[in-house]
Parts: C-alpha cells; structure tokens; sequence
C-alpha cells in the first residue's frame, strides 16, 4: 500500500488524518518563529464557528519561506491528489492557514465539511444573519479603506471585496485594489474577481 493510500483511507472514512513526523521538528519550530508576530497582530476569531479564543490567518506561503516545505510535501500532495483531483482539474497550493488555539476555546474537533452541513443539499434557503446579515444591505458603504479588514474572515473578506467593487470602475482596477488592502490579499482579491467578473462579465476582464 503506498503512503497516499495508507493515509487517504482514514482521512476519507473519518475526515482526518496524522502523518507523524512528516518535518523535523527543527524547521517546524523555525516556521512556528515566523509566524509568532502575525499571530501577535491577528484578532481573536468571530463567531462559536471559528472559535472566540482561537486566531486564524493565511497567506502562509507569504509569511515563512519554510511553509513550502509542508505545502510542497510530496505525501501530503500525494494525499490531498487522491482526494481531490476526481473532483476537480486542479488544486490550489496557496490556502493553508494558521490556527492558533487558546485556553478555554472550544474543541476543534477534526471533521468533513458535508458533515457540518445536515439538510437536503440545494433545497434550504437560509437568511442572511449576523454579520453578513449587516453586509448586504451596505454597511461598506462611506467606509475608509483603513475601515475595511481584509483577514481572511469569510465576512471581512466579502466585505472588502464589495468595497473595492463599489469604489472603481472595472475588473482590473477593483482586483488591484483588493490585492493591495494587503493582509489576507490572494482570498480579497479572488472574492473581489468573482463579484467583479458576475458584474462586468467576461468581456470587462483583460486578457493580461
């Protein structure tokens, strides 16, 4: 049995896995080290979703030039191509994400996402709530750019996409912008080009 087979067996029967020793220790306490002053500036989460005493970032490839050796790791790839690539053509390297787990937060128990998600699939229509509940209706609306977060958080990041739509004129120039809010940049600016491409079309984003 290969390593992707051995692993990729728990991992689809029980929604996780642990692969012992996959880095030495060493080069997982020198990315620990990078990451130690981004998580010193990062809130805590939002919501009992993401936990109120936890702290979440990403951009990791950004943050420690170590980090490609975890996303880089050939078992882990050899894992996550068993499991994903029937579904889909290709598989996005750059979204792994830091979670820092305080005192008195709640477990974070490994799980599937179709687990999390109970329902006849496609025929339960939810309101919006909460935060986004305050989104919709313009709460982006006269903000500053230093008012606009950019982390990550589901949340900011599709608020601050629909600002930098609601602040240009075209495709190229709202992606920018979402790119240059800066922090949790690759998820802003891919949410921004999904609201800017339903709204300008195929024909308003350039060729470059």
């Amino acid at each position: 049995m290969s390593t992707a087979d051995r692993f990729a067996t728990p991992l689809s029967r029980d929604g996780w896995c642990v692969i012992e020793r996959a880095l030495d220790p060493s080069v997982l306490a020198g990315i620990e080290r990078d990451f130690e002053p981004r998580f010193a500036a990062t809130p805590l989460c939002h919501g009992a979703f993401y936990g109120e005493r936890t702290r979440r970032f990403g951009s990791l490839l950004t943050r420690s030039d170590s980090t490609e050796l975890l996303v880089m790791h050939r078992p882990v790839l050899g894992i996550v191509e068993q499991m994903l690539l029937p579904w889909c053509e290709r598989i996005t390297l750059n979204l792994a994400q830091a979670i820092q787990i305080h005192p008195g937060a709640l477990p974070q128990l490994p799980h599937r996402d179709q687990d999390m998600w109970q329902g006849p699939k496609g025929s339960v229509e939810f309101p919006y709530a909460g935060q986004i509940g305050a989104i919709m209706p313009g709460s982006r609306r006269g903000q500053r750019r230093d008012q606009i977060r950019s982390s990550g958080h589901v949340a900011h990041s599709l608020e601050a996409a629909l600002w930098c739509v609601g602040r240009t004129s075209c495709f190229a120039d709202a992606v920018l912008l979402g790119a240059n809010l800066g922090d949790d940049a690759d998820t802003t600016a891919a949410i921004t080009g999904q609201v800017a491409g339903a709204l300008y079309g195929a024909g308003g984003i350039p060729d470059r």
